[in-house]
């Protein structure tokens, strides 16, 4: 057991090892390219409207999902 929480922890401190250089590197690329503000700015636009759209998303296929599992029923007893 303490092997497995070892490696589990180890794989969470490499992922944010690694998200942390993305956005380190991303920030350095956005710098070099000299429009830093606007870059972040857009990023952040992106990933809000990529979260937001997401959810969207999510919640018709759940809306769908539901009314799918809540009309069965029906109209198998009808029938």
């Amino acid at each position: 057991m303490a092997e497995k929480t070892e490696l589990s922890f180890w794989q969470k401190v490499k992922k944010g090892a690694l998200i942390g250089l993305g956005i380190f590197a991303g920030i350095n690329l956005t710098l070099l390219l000299g429009a830093p503000l606007m870059a972040i700015n857009s990023l952040l636009t992106f990933a809000a409207n990529g979260v937001i759209y997401g959810g969207m998303v999510g919640a018709a296929v759940g809306l769908v999902d539901l009314a799918a599992k809540s009309l069965t029923p029906q109209t198998v007893k009808k029938t």
